[in-house]
């Protein structure tokens, strides 16, 4: 499992990778949702920059715009080029994982995601 998360947004971390955050920083970092909307907040005295979006394409990949580092599961990050947009694959079946490849539309894979309202979670014990 990959890890997604923003770079640089908290005072302090400077444009440290996201494996070199400590977890009480990682669990601080929080995007707001607005949609086509920039938004900024103040968290732990920082400042978050726009937001990344991410979209969950029907019968395809999962496609996230913005400032980007994805990490694997040992924190090293891939390398993305510069880019700022990229789509991750949620058929399984892509040879370049966890990007997609297009290998969804030739293997019929049929998934549809209509946004909705998650229940509050559950309080911890």
């Amino acid at each position: 499992m990959a890890c997604i998360e923003r770079r640089g947004v908290l005072d302090g971390v400077g444009s440290q990778p996201p494996h070199a955050l400590g977890r009480t920083q990682r669990m601080r970092l929080r995007t707001l949702r607005a949609p086509n909307e920039r938004v900024r907040d103040r968290v732990a005295g920082g400042s978050l920059g726009t937001m990344t979006k991410i979209t969950v394409n029907d019968n395809g990949p999962l496609r996230l715009e913005g400032d980007l580092s994805l990490c694997d599961m040992t924190g090293k990050e891939f390398g993305l080029g510069g880019r700022t947009v990229i789509s991750l694959c949620r058929c399984g079946h892509s040879a370049n994982k966890p990007f997609c490849d297009g290998q969804h539309a030739r293997q019929g894979f049929q998934s549809a995601c209509p946004a909705r309202d998650l229940p509050p979670p559950k309080p911890k014990v």
